[in-house]
């Protein structure tokens, strides 16, 4: 007797089916599924940081950079290449 794995054996009993038989168990599946995703909350959302914010920010670079810029920074402005 050949060692099958589990899920071998899930797709020949899914096989085996009605095609009403797999729409139900997709439907419950997909319930399934549906369940354990938590509702979407905005505020959990780590991405909404990003494209949140002031939507001038590549125009004032330098002026925010420059706000920034204290004795003990370290924060240093290179030479321009000639």
């Amino acid at each position: 007797m050949a060692d099958i794995s589990m899920r071998e054996a899930l797709i020949e009993k899914i096989n085996a089916m009605t095609d009403e038989q797999v729409a139900a168990l997709y439907g419950m599946v997909a319930n399934m599924h549906q369940e354990e995703r938590p509702p979407y909350d905005p505020d959990n959302d780590p991405l909404v940081g990003f494209i949140s914010g002031p939507t001038d920010l590549s125009e004032r670079y330098k002026e925010i950079l420059r706000e920034d810029i204290d004795r003990r920074s370290g924060w240093t402005q290179k030479d321009k290449l000639p």
